[in-house]
């Protein structure tokens, strides 16, 4: 059986409010969970992260990460390989 994919339209709407998956977080330096929320394209070896705590957005690097479930190790090998 083959399906289509999902038309713009048809996205949850908390994908469209622009909500970060919180499935790739991580140890932050601060010592609170952050989370990943995109490609760091422009900035070498960097990855956008979100601070749910402070509400702010900020760039990270490997080296800054600690403890990070699997899924989130896939997404910044992802992001690392992509660069």
């Amino acid at each position: 059986m083959v399906s289509l994919p999902v038309r713009w339209e048809e996205v949850p709407e908390a994908e469209q409010a622009g909500e970060p998956d919180p499935l790739p977080w991580f140890q932050a330096p601060c010592s609170g969970r952050d989370l990943l929320t995109g490609n760091g394209g422009t900035h070498p070896g960097r990855m956008p992260a979100w601070c749910p705590d402070r509400q702010v957005s900020y760039n990270v690097s490997l080296a800054e990460i600690g403890q990070m479930p699997q899924e989130a190790r896939y997404y910044v090998a992802g992001c690392l390989a992509g660069n």
